[in-house]
């Protein structure tokens, strides 16, 4: 959030907050009428940027389901990292391969393959961390 704040020219130029996907409560805002829910964020401030990190792919894509077609309906650019990057691409099976992530962790789905991302990489699924060791 920091780093991103500063990218952008400091808190006059840029209003951040942090999306806690655990609750899908909305963290560190500063101002008046602060959302509660990450969906309403997206629609009542109408962000430029929404980053979304790392974590556990299979537990980030579970939480999306409360702001995605809130997300979808709005201008802002998705910037993702690590298990947001994987969330970004057409399917989140990719997070199957290097082994990192529980996707137990999600109780009501048992096979994630072809479980749709958001599908901004033009049809393309998205694999970070991508080394030798994965060919």
């Amino acid at each position: 959030r920091d780093r991103a704040v500063a990218f952008f020219g400091g808190p006059a130029r840029c209003d951040a907050v942090t999306l806690d996907l655990w609750d899908a409560s909305v963290k560190h805002a500063v101002g008046v009428a602060v959302p509660t829910k990450g969906a309403d964020a997206l629609g009542a401030w109408d962000p430029h940027v929404v980053l979304v990190d790392g974590g556990n792919t299979f537990w980030l894509r579970r939480c999306m389901e409360d702001w995605l077609d809130a997300f979808r309906g709005s201008s802002a650019v998705y910037v993702g990292v690590s298990a947001g990057a994987i969330c970004a691409g057409k399917h989140v099976d990719t997070a199957l391969w290097k082994g990192w992530d529980d996707p137990g962790i999600v109780e009501d789905i048992d096979d994630w393959s072809g479980v749709l991302g958001l599908d901004l990489a033009g049809g393309a699924s998205v694999f970070p961390h991508a080394s030798a060791e994965y060919d």
